[in-house]
């Protein structure tokens, strides 16, 4: 990690070696022991989690990384993401209901960071920052009067 980082972003960028304190990767959902050196279709992503000595260090990644939108190392592209607290996780766990719903409706929707549901009705784009309006709005259930998506929401055209 120490070597890719910059050869990702710029070797000129960093004038001095990056002091990472940790680094391992994440386990995928029902790994297996393999052998490590092949590849198998459906492997997905392998997240690599670094813990860094300074944070201006991370600040430098991340706004380079912004700066370059793609990267890309032996063929695979790379993306890099700030680390997710426990009060951002909370605020978008809570609109799974609502997104259970959608994909009941079959309605197409997409959780942006840090916490907006953007929903396509009716070729009409809805955000909800707030997941009780999103509740409000799609569950009759929680809400007796849902007439039609698209009454109490901020619309994108």
């Amino acid at each position: 990690m120490k070597t890719l980082i910059p050869q990702l972003l710029g070797i000129e960028n960093f004038p001095s070696p990056l002091i990472i304190e940790r680094a391992h990767r994440s386990p995928t959902n029902g790994q297996v022991k393999r052998n490590p050196n092949r590849k198998r279709k459906g492997d997905g992503p392998r997240p690599i989690l670094i813990k860094l000595l300074y944070f201006q260090d991370k600040v430098k990644i991340l706004s380079l990384a912004r700066e370059k939108k793609e990267l890309w190392f032996d063929g695979n592209r790379i993306s890099i993401y700030p680390d997710y607290s426990v009060a951002l996780e909370k605020k978008q766990r809570a609109f799974d209901p609502v997104k259970r719903k959608l994909r009941e409706l079959k309605l197409l929707y997409v959780l942006s960071y840090p916490h907006t549901l953007c929903v396509e009705v009716d070729s009409k784009k809805l955000q909800f920052s707030d997941h009780k309006a999103a509740e409000a709005e799609f569950m009759p259930s929680r809400n007796s009067s849902m007439s039609s998506p698209a009454s109490t929401n901020s619309s994108i055209d």
